[in-house]
Formats: C-alpha cells, structure tokens, sequence
C-alpha cells in the first residue's frame, strides 16, 4: 500500500507541476510585459501545488507502514 500511495503522490505532484510549469510559459517570443504574463492566472499556484504534493510523497513514504513485518524473537 505505501508504494502504491507514494507513487500516486509523486505522479500527481509531477503532472500538477509540469502542468503549471506549460501553462505558465507563454505563446511566442515575448515583444512585451503583457505577453510575458501567465497564459493562466492560476499556472504559479499548480506548479508550487505540484512540488508540494512531490515532497509530500516522501512524508507519506516515513509515516505509512511498510505493511506486515515478522514479528522479533
């Protein structure tokens, strides 16, 4: 299960942060300060959204356990 998780929260923190990462970059060769906005307002909020949920992997990595264990003796 912890592998599962941890991949889901790595893939998404990926894709979250390539995404904001395209949406951020603009069309063309920037003439001027208005093209070199964010073709989406919202593109620096997925992108830090998605290193967030990256690093959160390797939390979820620590905290959940590795499953059954044999037991010490």
């Amino acid at each position: 299960m912890r592998q599962t998780v941890v991949a889901a929260c790595l893939l998404l923190g990926a894709a979250l942060a390539a995404s904001g990462f395209t949406f951020a970059a603009p069309v063309g060769a920037p003439t001027s300060s208005i093209f070199s906005e964010p073709r989406v307002e919202f593109a620096p909020g997925l992108f830090i959204l998605g290193v967030v949920f990256a690093f959160l992997s390797a939390v979820a990595y620590e905290l959940i356990p590795d499953g059954e264990r044999p037991p010490d003796g």
